[in-house]
């Protein structure tokens, strides 16, 4: 949207003109912030030059905390940022006060000069959720431990935040406008419990009291840690997990079949399997009856998707699911897919029965199920287990699985990743239907009926809604998400929580 001319009617519904309203607000904010970059800039240059020997070691310390500052991965100007705020608002020097305090208090600065130093010696740092932003000007933030919300300047944060970002970060209240002040440190939505369990750490520690107030309190105490905080879940391992929560690793079996025929006939009429002919082209997808014309035939093994997933017990963090097709189109090109996912691949190459999939409890499985489908019919000649370590170091580069594979996650549940707004769609589709651990083993479309489940599945929701603001690059709410919020009756505009 433009912004309007000087003369026209404030779209902040006032009366007045624009230039008499808001943009007169805007440009002294501005102005606010040019006089308070400018006095930080002199600030820091007096702090450094009177208390170097203790500054200096104490702003390396710093930034190793927060995992910067070699060559490998040199500080940035957010890491210089957060940890210059924090060396000089939060952290004591030797004689028990701050250096922003200390240079407020100099007898010989100029009123003005002093009252923009004492406001920002005054900002604490806070913890704030990204409700809305509009980039290169302000954000809506909502404050985590007091549910109080306030549009604030950011010029430069405002540029990458999105939508249920949550921000470890500084608002300055004394000028025009509030105002971020000295950088962020950015945390997914899935990793605020993460950061509230840190502040509930640091406050019993110092027996402050673990309420809104306790928390606040220890967000102070603690600023160091906080200003350097990583969630222990940045640190996992990734790890990656079959679609009801086995860890992957690449199976494969082969059988010499002792009568084609009949064997192809018994495969055909085993219910778990679906048959695929193949000609030259590649597999056909289609309802032919199995001709045995000597060609390789291939039977997806299939299983109810959301009967997996209901058995999934809670994934440890960094975990990332693999999944199975099939997916067909529409006549509309929408992709489609019924509650159906591929447990594995049987190939049936001459006289041998060859599997493939991605766990050993499915492997097993395939074993017990060729036993019980043919019998006689065949001899098993081997299997193996593989790592993902090992397969992707195969020499001919091949890939063993299912088809249609996809990876996702809880924690990046509609990210695409690359993928077209077609496979989005689906994925958020499926999402609303699919049963989840974290809701008692209930859909989203089921939860959104119970209150208990409420909190939950708003977490989660943001969470979704997230990702879709980061994959399209857009700070505010999308389509999307009013269609979610629409089908699970949510608050297109949650309360302050």
């Amino acid at each position: 949207m433009n912004d309007p001319r000087r003369n026209d009617p404030c779209p902040c519904g006032s009366g007045r003109k624009y230039k008499q309203c808001c943009l007169d607000a805007r440009d002294a904010a501005a102005q606010d912030l040019r006089e308070c970059e400018a006095m930080w800039a002199r600030m820091q240059h007096w702090a450094f030059d009177r208390f170097e020997k203790e500054l200096g070691p104490a702003l390396v310390e710093h930034l190793r905390g927060r995992g910067v500052g070699s060559a490998a991965r040199p500080a940035g100007d957010d890491d210089m940022a957060l940890s210059s705020a924090w060396l000089l608002i939060d952290r004591r020097l030797a004689c028990g006060d701050t250096p922003a305090r200390l240079y407020a208090g100099l007898s010989e600065l100029p009123a003005r000069e002093r009252w923009l130093a004492e406001r920002i010696a005054a900002s604490r740092l806070g913890v704030h959720r990204v409700i809305d932003a509009e980039r290169g000007a302000w954000m809506e933030l909502e404050d985590v431990l007091t549910g109080t919300r306030a549009r604030v300047d950011s010029p430069n944060v405002s540029e990458v935040a999105v939508r249920w970002h949550v921000l470890i970060c500084r608002v300055e209240r004394g000028g025009p406008v509030p105002a971020l002040w000295g950088g962020a440190a950015f945390y997914e939505p899935n990793e605020e419990a993460e950061i509230l369990a840190e502040l509930r750490r640091i406050a019993e520690a110092n027996r402050l009291g673990t309420d809104a107030a306790g928390l606040a309190r220890a967000l102070n105490e603690g600023a160091r840690e906080m200003a350097c905080f990583v969630p222990p879940s940045r640190l996992a391992e990734r790890t990656f997990h079959t679609l009801e929560g086995d860890p992957v690793t690449f199976g494969e079996a082969t059988w010499r079949l002792r009568d084609r025929s009949a064997a192809l006939r018994a495969l055909c009429g085993t219910p778990e399997l679906a048959s695929r002919p193949v000609d030259d082209d590649g597999p056909v997808d289609d309802d032919r009856p199995v001709d045995d014309d000597g060609s390789d035939f291939v039977f997806d093994w299939l299983a109810r998707r959301r009967d997996l997933i209901a058995r999934r017990p809670l994934l440890p963090p960094g975990a990332l699911v693999m999944e199975g097709g099939p997916v067909t189109f529409d006549e509309r090109g929408e992709l489609q897919g019924s509650d159906a996912t591929s447990l594995g691949t049987f190939t049936v190459r001459g006289e041998v029965l060859e599997f493939s999939c991605l766990s050993a409890q499915r492997l097993d499985g395939a074993v017990a199920l060729v036993e019980r489908s043919l019998g006689p019919l065949a001899t098993e000649l081997k299997r193996r287990l593989r790592s993902i370590e090992e397969a992707r170091g195969e020499p001919d580069g091949r890939r063993v699985g299912t088809r249609a594979e996809t990876a996702s996650s809880p924690r990046h549940a509609g990210s695409a990743d690359g993928l077209d707004e077609r496979f989005q769609a689906f994925i958020y589709r499926r999402w609303i239907d699919d049963p989840s651990p974290h809701l008692g083993g209930l859909s989203p479309r089921e939860a959104a009926g119970r209150p208990e489940h409420r909190e939950e599945l708003e977490r989660q929701l943001r969470i979704l809604e997230h990702r879709i603001a980061q994959d399209h690059n857009d700070p505010h709410p999308r389509p999307e998400v009013a269609w979610l919020r629409d089908e699970l009756a949510l608050d297109h505009e949650p309360a302050a929580r």
